[in-house]
């Protein structure tokens, strides 16, 4: 991200350090001084904030998870924007441990992505969905066609592709 966030007052969110940054955003570790707790602030990237619709599908992505409720899912506080930059308010804790997994998932966490996705599909959101199960699919790479869980989202995924083609 062009716009470095550490050490800014962004409303009442005190960002100490960078968490992590990538093409779909730039994670931030974030005292709330209204709560004295600590978050996580998501920033919507630069590079997506020129594609039209980019900064909708941030907030709807926001609305979204802040709907679910899962031990593999942040909890989402707040969404907001300053300057111009759209921004995501998540529990610390939560989002640290999701960072500290590096791709290894207990069994509840494959079900929480397949959730997700399912609630995009819910949602009318076809795009995110796909991607989501692709994102799902993409561990279970070496593992038995058989397994009840992948069996049954891989049927919800071909589903989505008729859904697509028939509007």
């Amino acid at each position: 991200m062009d716009q470095v966030f550490s050490g800014r007052t962004i409303g009442h969110y005190r960002i100490l350090d960078q968490l992590r940054g990538g093409g779909m955003g730039v994670v931030y570790r974030a005292e709330d001084t209204r709560l004295g707790r600590r978050v996580a602030v998501k920033f919507l990237p630069e590079a997506l904030l020129a594609q039209p619709g980019a900064a909708e599908r941030f907030k709807r992505e926001a609305k979204l998870a802040s709907s679910l409720n899962h031990p593999s899912i942040c909890t989402i506080f707040d969404i907001g924007e300053i300057d111009g930059h759209q921004f995501i308010v998540a529990a610390a804790a939560e989002f640290q441990y999701v960072i500290d997994q590096a791709g290894v998932f207990p069994d509840d966490q494959h079900e929480a992505r397949v959730g997700l996705a399912r609630a995009y599909a819910m949602a009318g959101d076809t795009p995110r969905a796909r991607k989501a199960y692709e994102d799902f699919f993409a561990f279970w790479k070496r593992a038995d066609l058989d397994v009840p869980l992948l069996v049954k989202a891989k049927a919800e995924y071909a589903r989505l592709g008729a859904s697509a083609a028939t509007r």
